[in-house]
């Protein structure tokens, strides 16, 4: 099929970006720029996982992200084109590409002024569901309706994990270092024992 879009819709904040944004990820891959990203083809890759599961990020991040990916893109408009006909010539290169620029320049605008931003993949009621958790990210942190964005709820968990690991880490370690400490002094009374005479 030519140009199948993906299904869903996906909104960022509150504007609902061209089909192909969900393919941003695969913008990123084409060997068109020497200063190819890891980091940056990892954030797209995630950020196209979204169907159905609200996402979030720093804005600053995403800006720095949608620029630079944006400005490659300007940059190499023909081989982006070549390229992506070479890889699915079914497919008008031309509408994925116009797609991507425009994705791009809307995500930007909307991550302007803000601190963080929200993003969602699926039909109105997902958007709701971006609405409603936006809304309790703006309360008060002490508002029992208050929820942290996603990607913050995330830090939180991963530091609340890793100070498991860690107190689980210095309990292992302080019992090993109190049975080296027990050794020793045993070692120490040991040889501090006088022998006593040989009759």
């Amino acid at each position: 099929m030519e140009n199948c879009p993906p299904t869903n819709k996906t909104y960022f904040e509150d504007v609902l970006l061209p089909a192909h944004s969900l393919t941003l990820d695969v913008a990123t891959k084409y060997d068109h720029h020497p200063e190819y990203d890891d980091e940056e083809d990892l954030w797209f890759w995630r950020f196209t996982i979204c169907g159905g599961r609200l996402r979030s990020d720093d804005a600053r991040t995403i800006l720095a992200h949608s620029m630079n990916l944006l400005a490659k893109l300007l940059t190499h408009e023909d081989k982006v084109i070549c390229r992506r006909q070479e890889l699915a010539p079914d497919e008008d290169p031309y509408v994925y590409f116009d797609q991507w620029v425009e994705s791009l320049r809307s995500i930007i605008k909307a991550s302007e002024n803000k601190d963080y931003c929200f993003w969602i993949s699926g039909d109105e009621s997902d958007y709701e569901f971006l609405k409603d958790w936006r809304e309790k990210s703006l309360l008060p942190k002490d508002n029992p309706s208050y929820e942290a964005p996603p990607h913050i709820k995330d830090q939180i968990s991963k530091v609340a994990s890793a100070a498991k690991k860690l107190a689980k880490a210095e309990r292992v370690f302080e019992a090993r270092q109190n049975k080296k400490r027990k050794k020793g002094k045993v070692a120490q009374k040991e040889a501090n024992t006088p022998l006593e005479p040989s009759r």
